[in-house]
């Protein structure tokens, strides 16, 4: 959107009706994508580019309290996918998922090296 518009305006071109594109319109006036004043009697919209203009890497780089909960998680999961796999320090069923073995065996691999006695079956 170049220029500001009015919602009939605006749903003329998209193709949609006036109420559907006013509906979003507000939703996105809530999340601060767009913002609106009165010009006359026709509410304008206008893109809010101070949010558009955020770096893709700034926003995927960002530290959220959510990140420790998400390394828990991982964490979590990789020991239940190592329960499933190994028992003892033997493989008990070797994992389809390319993720899983490579989990399987790094872990299996680690076991191996600190047992300084391995004994081999006959």
């Amino acid at each position: 959107m170049v220029e500001d518009m009015y919602v009939e305006r605006l749903a003329e071109r998209l193709e949609l009706t006036s109420v559907t594109v006013s509906f979003h319109l507000k939703k996105l006036e809530d999340a601060g994508a767009v913002k609106s004043y009165k010009d006359q009697y026709y509410t304008m919209y206008s893109i809010n580019k101070d949010i558009f203009e955020v770096n893709i890497i700034d926003i995927l780089s960002e530290k959220t309290s959510e990140s420790e909960l998400q390394k828990e998680r991982d964490d979590a999961y990789r020991k239940r996918l190592l329960m499933l796999s190994l028992n003892m320090a033997s493989l008990k069923l070797f994992p389809v998922s390319v993720r899983r073995k490579r989990l399987s065996l790094k872990k299996f691999g680690k076991h191996l090296r600190r047992e300084k006695n391995i004994q081999r079956k006959k």
